[in-house]
């Protein structure tokens, strides 16, 4: 009877916390970008499936490995300034402080455009004259053409995050550029690596372009019109202390690709990115979360509503649970069988990772909430040092791991860290909501 009474206790909370989320005034917002994100998600499975049957797993492995490069240096480019825009953004538009509103935004811009062209530039350098393995050069010029508009991407989409316009966001970054990749594919078809990265490009363009149109339409005339005041150096030490957390967060979806290459080769490689591409659909919905809250906990943190903070992040995690728990289990049941099934017989051997990368990637798609509280809340820093402790861990077990093998080794390196992550940023999540938040002085 207790436990009946304690199961039934443990659902009306959970309830309670889902109509929470729901009578905060963002039910709106999240219905509104769930069409989109489902889509997104859709769209880059569909993606995935038609290159990597095109490709076969050795070309998906170069593929993947550019991409995953290019997408880790694009981010890195941008030194973290389109994530420090998400925090400023509504808090000048708050204030009216035109004159800093204009000089962030384009000191971010230029910026972004020269360190992302000169890390492209060096990565196409390098792949050249490095005298690297053929199949890891090529990945890397490649790489190399992604580097600036997946910079130039991600400081548009966080733009459109801080003016509370999620469902452009995703339009921008997570829609049009596989579009392009699935239209060159069913019209033209890939016969090398090179060719979906193009069409991925060309399509990223038209993402960067239709995010400043919108952005520049929404942002108040005054602040066009205002001198720019730029406070530079404060500016870049809070972007790089915010970037380091987000960037070890990337680094632990990539490092298990970027590793393998080298360690295991290119099929390997593509087996591999064939499961964790079927994964990466039970992120959808944390991710919508994650788009859709960082604004709402940025805003609440600014006013100093911890109650409103603590509602909004339980109800958050409720609903990614609720979400996340049976696709896991889906994924883990009928690995060996969807794996073929979506991919189709070349990669048959993909069954086993997806079994264990299923466990994995529910395990990190359940920490975005967190993430997304302790980056906009002023706890970046704990943020990234729990990520950084992460990566070294997945770095030392994907050494000892893959040569031994494989890449089942790099699935288990995976699990290790992803459990880290979940167990402290929720530790520290909790302890920090029972207190007020921290001064952003």
């Amino acid at each position: 009877m207790n436990s009946q009474h304690g199961a039934g206790g443990r659902v009306r909370r959970l309830v309670a916390r889902v109509r929470t989320l729901a009578g905060s005034g963002l039910v709106r917002k999240f219905s509104g970008s769930l069409g989109i994100g489902i889509g997104s998600r859709i769209l880059a499975l569909i993606m995935a499936i038609l290159v990597g049957r095109q490709l076969e797993p050795a070309g998906y492995g170069v593929f993947n490995y550019a991409l995953g490069m290019g997408i880790l240096t694009g981010q890195a480019a941008t030194l973290g300034l389109p994530i420090l825009q998400t925090r400023l953004i509504p808090q000048f538009l708050h204030e009216k402080d035109w004159p800093r509103l204009q000089g962030l935004l384009t000191t971010s811009l230029w910026i972004v455009l020269g360190t992302s062209v000169i890390v492209g530039g060096g990565l196409a350098l390098f792949a050249r004259h490095g005298g690297l393995d053929p199949e890891l050069a090529a990945g890397l010029l490649l790489s190399g053409l992604v580097t600036p508009v997946i910079a130039l991407r991600t400081l548009r989409r966080q733009q459109l995050i801080a003016i509370g316009r999620p469902q452009e966001a995703l339009a921008v970054d997570e829609v049009l550029p596989p579009l392009a990749v699935c239209a060159g594919a069913l019209l033209l078809g890939f016969g090398a690596a090179g060719e979906p990265i193009l069409a991925l490009v060309c399509g990223s363009l038209c993402g960067v372009a239709l995010g400043a149109w919108r952005f520049s339409r929404a942002v108040p005339p005054e602040a066009a019109a205002a001198q720019p005041v730029r406070t530079l150096g404060p500016w870049l030490r809070d972007a790089a202390s915010m970037q380091t957390g987000a960037l070890a967060r990337l680094m632990l979806n990539r490092i298990d690709i970027l590793m393998l290459a080298p360690l295991a080769g290119a099929a390997a490689t593509g087996l591999y990115s064939a499961a964790f591409r079927i994964t990466y659909l039970m992120t959808f919905v944390p991710v919508l979360l994650n788009t859709i809250l960082s604004r709402e906990f940025s805003a609440a943190y600014a006013r100093g509503q911890t109650g409103r903070l603590r509602k909004l992040y339980l109800g958050g995690l409720a609903v990614a649970a609720v979400v996340v728990g049976p696709m896991m289990l889906v994924l883990i049941v009928g690995a060996d069988r969807i794996a073929p099934l979506v991919f189709g017989a070349a990669y048959a051997d993909a069954g086993p990772l997806l079994r264990v990368l299923a466990v994995s990637q529910g395990l990190q798609a359940l920490s975005i909430v967190t993430t997304a509280l302790m980056t906009m809340t002023n706890r970046h820093h704990a943020y990234a040092a729990v990520n950084l402790f992460a990566i070294a861990l997945n770095v030392v077990l994907n050494l000892t791991l893959i040569p031994r093998f494989g890449a089942m080794g790099a699935a288990w390196a995976a699990v290790a860290s992803s459990s880290v992550i979940l167990i402290v940023q929720t530790s520290l999540a909790a302890r920090s909501l029972k207190g007020g938040p921290q001064s952003t002085a």
